[in-house]
């Protein structure tokens, strides 16, 4: 608050506020230790909304995550997890039942199963903020930080030369044909480089050619979540197995990318059906 105060002097115009959601503060107000946390969040960030309602020159994102987690110890004020935990406990929480029971629960229950966010995760989208990738004025959810920390910039370099040409299709082969021979940080890296060599007109989210059928495969290391459905689909043959038969999915994009359906195929003592999920 005291910086937003000062910026006309220092000529600056653009900030960051990490607060928290509204449910983790009433969590950490039950909790005698982290009161002060949470009182002090609020009121800064009631501060900050004030100043930068009066003055339109000011720009400010303020970022609500979950609990944070990161580096390689426990930490309690401010509730703090180690990397490796961390990355278990978000793989876990963050499936998709977990989550749609943590928004059902009142906030001290709910707060319980919200799943944490990564620490650079939260660095990223507060960077991307900062250089421009994202305009938001507030990052209020896991999603919503994931999202924005996601974004990359297009276009940066001369995709029409030989070069370009020849190093997408290389890296189309690798990804397509050789992931298993990669670890899942240099497979996330050659997708990252391949989306950087693709046109402003082509983005993920606007090419034509996502329209159609999906299907699912595993060739990477699945993480927690990726691996239980993994699992499902091509567990061993068993007494459940003939109770409930995981037999394919997949996903059907349709009408410019506004509709999406997730088909999963099922056989239920040997009846065979479909679900059909759609949005």
């Amino acid at each position: 608050a005291k910086a937003l105060a000062l910026s006309e002097d220092v000529n600056v115009n653009k900030f960051i506020f990490i607060g928290n959601s509204e449910r983790i503060r009433n969590f950490c107000k039950t909790i005698s230790s982290l009161q002060e946390y949470a009182r002090g969040k609020e009121e800064s960030e009631q501060l900050i909304q004030q100043i930068i309602d009066a003055d339109d020159r000011l720009h400010c994102c303020i970022v609500r995550p979950t609990f944070i987690y990161g580096g390689d110890e426990f930490a309690w004020n401010p509730p703090r997890l180690p990397t490796k935990f961390g990355e278990i406990i978000e793989a876990l929480l963050g499936l998709y039942p977990i989550q749609a029971l943590s928004e059902f629960l009142p906030d001290v229950l709910g707060v319980a199963l919200e799943a944490p966010s990564n620490a650079k995760a939260v660095a990223g989208s507060i960077i991307n903020v900062v250089v421009g990738l994202d305009d938001s004025s507030s990052l209020d959810t896991r999603e919503e930080i994931i999202m924005a920390a996601s974004r990359r910039p297009y276009g940066t370099s001369n995709i029409d030369s030989d070069s370009a040409q020849t190093r997408r299709e290389k890296l189309k082969l690798c990804l397509s044909q050789h992931a298993k021979e990669y670890t899942p940080e240099q497979n996330f890296a050659m997708l990252e480089e391949l989306e950087q060599l693709k046109p402003v007109s082509t983005r993920p989210t606007d090419d034509s050619s996502l329209n159609g059928r999906w299907d699912f495969c595993f060739d990477v290391e699945p993480d927690v979540g990726t691996g239980f459905i993994k699992d499902l689909f091509e567990g061993e043959d068993g007494f459940m197995k003939r109770i409930l038969d995981f037999q394919g999915v997949h996903m059907e994009i349709g009408n410019g990318q506004s509709t999406i359906n997730l088909v999963v195929s099922v056989s239920l003592f040997q009846n065979p059906f479909t679900v059909i999920l759609h949005t």
